[in-house]
């Protein structure tokens, strides 16, 4: 999967241009970067523009400059925190210092615009046992660090994979 962050609607715009019959010129923009490295794109790509994502309205732990959001963790029927669990994913992922202040014209951060909207609420648990006996109290979704993967309230994904997750500057 390809997608591809832009601070506006319109520098999104600009990563394609189309021939007179409404077909995609692929000797243009993107298509063209991505020739000169050897590489082609021949699917649909997704294209997040950061002034148009809905940010995160809520509040931010502390004064950390990573500005990890608050968000309540989740409780069992019991008032008590689900054994095992480690925190929200979209606050595991430390910002690198380059992009940490990067901000849309309102002022939002990556975190709580492109991480927000890609991991959400999603819960990280330390085992798939951990994260099964929590089901009740996960709504959006949850991952534990051997493997599990729970979608959303009902959905489990089950058998095994060799995911690759990779992050290019």
């Amino acid at each position: 999967m390809l997608a591809v962050v832009c601070r506006s609607f319109v520098t999104a715009t600009a990563l394609e241009n189309y021939e007179e019959n409404g077909e995609v010129d692929c000797g243009q923009a993107l298509h063209a970067a991505a020739a000169a490295h050897g590489n082609s794109i021949n699917s649909q790509f997704l294209v997040m523009c950061l002034e148009d994502l809905g940010p995160y309205s809520g509040k931010y732990e502390g004064s950390d400059p990573q500005r990890k959001l608050a968000s309540l963790y989740p409780t069992l029927p019991r008032g008590n925190v689900p054994r095992g669990f480690i925190g929200y994913a979209v606050n595991m992922i430390d910002l690198d210092i380059d992009h940490l202040h990067t901000r849309t014209a309102a002022g939002h951060g990556l975190r709580e615009t492109v991480l927000y909207r890609l991991l959400g609420e999603v819960q990280v648990y330390e085992t798939r046992e951990c994260m099964l006996e929590a089901r009740r109290c996960i709504k959006y979704g949850a991952v534990s660090l051997d493997g599990g993967i729970l979608r959303e309230k009902g959905v489990i994904s089950l058998g095994y994979g060799d995911p690759r997750i990779c992050f290019q500057l």
